[in-house]
């Protein structure tokens, strides 16, 4: 039993290596509560697991004074407000938040009178619209909570719900419209707890990309969640579950079919915008999706000498650590470019990936520099 415990440590270890020491993950009382939550996660789909202040110990420090203020408007006017998703995962993890969202229940018109004249909407490449909470020096998105989604009505493990339904006030219901488990952790202010339902903790902890509900209705459904599970597996070089796995090694290039052009340039800026543009290259051929976001390259990218060239490209970009936002795109398609014409290679890559027109001159004068 010692010696278990013992690998578990190194294990646990080597892990938060890997994600900037996730002291959380190192605190026993913590890892007791989140194994025996997953059991009741297993069994019927979700169990509402909340890890308190004094244990998790995350400074409230670490949380934007903007968004603490909005959340405290909200609740004062009657609602439910909390912090959640990626910031709350990163939080966790003790990586850098460069984002804080709040899920609250109040609608957006309530939201416009609690703010005022510094509230404003937007539309965002999930379709979904978010409030803004408009501070001096940060915006602050605000979500609406949302029902389960209507593809899973009548699936094993979901709770009951109304279909017809879009919007929820049930913290647990909008768990299930999450795209993956370790995105759908929220944060209390109130209380200082850490609130998760699907087992989101013990996949973060062990490095598992998971889905809510079954994989292939949520990725066509939301073609969406399918990219950024695709993202983060190259960001932190997590494993799929098994169901996940399966469903990407059958029908990646289908969810990547339901993407539209401008939602493919917003996650690609995101997936080697970073350090991890190796990785992020090697997953994309792996599932065999690379040539289809790449159809100018359809001719080249499948040989040894396109591969050896990539890979050296995306490992120099790796060094970088903060790249020029179109640097990788002009490296992987200068192949095609020095074999042709800018032209012709960028009207190609737009039938799959959607350019503005100053993206498209700034690209051109890149290329002709380079020639």
């Amino acid at each position: 039993m010692r010696k278990l415990s013992l690998l578990f440590l190194i294990f646990i270890l080597a892990f938060c290596s890997t994600v900037n020491a996730a002291e959380i993950f190192l605190n026993p009382e913590i890892n007791k509560l989140i194994d025996e939550n997953y059991e009741l996660v297993r069994k019927n789909g979700y169990a509402e697991l909340r890890i308190p202040e004094k244990l998790h110990k995350i400074s409230r420090e670490k949380i934007s004074p903007n968004a603490v203020d909005a959340v405290e408007k909200l609740v004062k006017a009657g609602f439910q407000a909390y912090i959640v998703g990626g910031t709350v995962r990163d939080l966790v993890l003790g990586t850098k938040v460069n984002d804080f969202d709040i899920i609250t229940d109040a609608p957006f018109q309530e939201q416009a009178k609690i703010f005022e004249e510094h509230f404003s909407t937007h539309p965002a490449q999930d379709g979904i619209t978010y409030g803004i909470a408009l501070y001096p020096d940060e915006l602050i998105d605000l979500a609406e909570m949302r029902n389960i989604p209507a593809a899973y009505y009548g699936l094993k493990n979901i709770p009951d719900f109304n279909p017809q339904e879009l919007h929820s006030n049930n913290l647990r219901n909008d768990a299930f419209e999450r795209d993956l488990t370790f995105n759908a952790l929220y944060y209390d202010l109130n209380t200082g707890d850490i609130i998760d339902f699907l087992g989101g903790l013990h996949d973060l902890r062990d490095g598992i990309i998971e889905s809510p509900a079954e994989p292939d209705i949520l990725f066509t459904d939301n073609p969406t969640a399918a990219i950024r599970a695709l993202r983060f597996k190259a960001r932190y070089n997590f494993r799929f579950s098994d169901r996940v796995e399966k469903a990407m090694r059958e029908n990646a290039l289908k969810y990547m079919k339901l993407l539209i052009p401008y939602s493919v340039a917003f996650h690609f800026s995101s997936m080697f915008g970073k350090d991890y543009c190796f990785a992020s290259y090697k997953v994309l051929n792996d599932y065999n999706v690379f040539d289809y976001f790449f159809p100018a390259l359809k001719d080249i990218c499948g040989t040894e000498e396109y591969k050896k060239y990539a890979e050296s490209a995306m490992k120099f970009l790796d060094t970088l650590k903060s790249s020029n936002k179109n640097l990788w795109l002009v490296l992987l398609l200068w192949p095609a470019v020095k074999n042709s014409d800018a032209d012709t290679v960028l009207n190609e890559q737009g039938k799959i990936y959607k350019f503005s027109d100053g993206e498209v001159e700034a690209l051109k004068k890149i290329f002709s520099v380079l020639k």
